[in-house]
């Protein structure tokens, strides 16, 4: 039978986790951002883990039949939580087998980020794609644009640094598809892209200066609207968010093991 400290055990097994068996040295540690594994539980009691799944693939669902042993319903397997000081350190399966267990995910890999990073993405290419796009309606409607000199600068600095971040943060997942689709065939000078990417990424680390002085610019010049100063806002955001991305999820490292 369930137990009755079944909602109470899985209110302290819900929350978000990474796989054990992951990148964490090295740039592949990115791809863990983009599959947040969050265990819920429900008003009952029963444990959800969303990465073990049935032959339909649909999510099993777990009762305690034990002190944080979970079974599945209508199903033989277990799911067992290993307690240190009293916080979940592990989540075991035998769905899986002892080589891989759950771990409570650190705040560089926590879910949030996720959405922080689509957010960033977004800001970068609404950004990009607004560029050409406002140049080409001033020059339909004989509208120059308005900033001179080091503001003009800036402006289109800023503009190139949003778009060498969203080409670095979106070139990791797709150099790892490539990289998967090909593992055995693909020689060794497939470096040269991740390289590649690493050269962006640090252009954009040390470029997120240009977005920072453009907004202070901004800030200080009380003709521009205080939409465009927002906007300005948002690219400074995104390119800082690019920054923790970099560090948090060690895309620059001078060794490529992976």
């Amino acid at each position: 039978p369930t137990l009755n400290t079944a909602k109470a055990d899985g209110a302290k097994v819900a929350g978000a986790y990474v796989v054990s068996r992951r990148g964490e040295t090295n740039f592949t540690r990115y791809l863990n951002v983009f599959q947040p594994i969050i265990v819920s539980v429900d008003s009952a009691g029963i444990v959800t883990v969303p990465i073990l799944v049935d032959a339909a693939g649909q999510p099993k669902h777990w009762r305690e039949v034990k002190p944080f042993v979970w079974q599945e319903v209508n199903g033989k397997s277990l799911v067992q939580a290993k307690l240190v000081d009293g916080k979940v350190s592990q989540i075991g399966t035998d769905d899986i087998g002892p080589i891989v267990v759950l771990m409570p995910a650190p705040l560089s890999l926590a879910p949030w980020n996720f959405y922080l990073l689509v957010a960033t993405l977004a800001i970068f290419v609404l950004t990009v794609l607004l560029w050409p796009i406002k140049a080409v309606l001033r020059w339909r409607y004989d509208r120059p644009l308005a900033l001179i000199g080091r503001a003009r600068t800036l402006y289109r600095l800023t503009r190139v640094v949003a778009l060498v971040d969203l080409a670095a943060l979106t070139g990791f997942p797709l150099a790892f598809l490539v990289l998967t689709s090909h593992l055995a065939s693909l020689p060794p000078s497939i470096d040269w892209l991740f390289r590649g990417l690493q050269l962006l990424t640090l252009i954009g680390v040390i470029g997120t200066v240009v977005p920072v002085w453009e907004f202070a610019t901004a800030i200080g010049d009380r003709a521009r609207p205080w939409w465009t100063k927002a906007t300005d806002l948002l690219i400074v955001l995104a390119a800082l968010a690019t920054v923790w991305f970099a560090f948090s999820q060690h895309l620059l490292t001078l060794g490529l093991k992976y």
